[in-house]
């Protein structure tokens, strides 16, 4: 299965693995920790262009799955719109925000972990295996 791990801070970084590691460094060397075992912490749609391109990820933890207090800066970050009940986050990739909304509601689930660095930082991991090889092509690299 293969995953992006999107780690949540000013410039959104971004990690490809095989599986799910139970950590991992970002390019600063930060630590972040697998918080929990279960892989289904919500359900995900996958944001497309009208080009058909990911341009982001709209996710849906389920209650319980975010920790209110750990995630409040994530209401600072530039691409990232965090809703006041925490109930969905959207994740845009750039400065591209017109979605196509009837090819973006896949509502994906699974290989979907939190991590956390000790400075309380957050990442995401989303499986992209039901993503067609365009799509995949389309995803950033950085």
């Amino acid at each position: 299965m293969d995953h992006l791990i999107l780690i949540l801070c000013e410039e959104l970084e971004f990690a490809y693995h095989s599986t799910c590691p139970d950590e991992f460094r970002d390019r600063a060397g930060n630590r972040y920790q697998k918080c929990s075992q279960d892989e289904d912490n919500g359900f995900y749609d996958w944001l497309r262009s009208v080009n058909g391109e990911i341009i982001g990820v709209r996710w849906y933890p389920y209650y319980g799955a975010l920790i209110g207090k750990q995630v409040r800066y994530l209401k600072e970050l530039k691409n990232i719109i965090l809703d006041d009940d925490l109930l969905c986050i959207t994740i845009y990739f750039d400065d591209q925000r017109i979605i196509d909304e009837p090819h973006s509601c896949d509502q994906d689930f699974l290989g979907n972990y939190l991590y956390f660095s000790k400075a309380g930082k957050c990442a995401i991991s989303f499986t992209i295996e039901t993503l067609t090889e365009k799509e995949r092509l389309s995803l950033p690299i950085r």
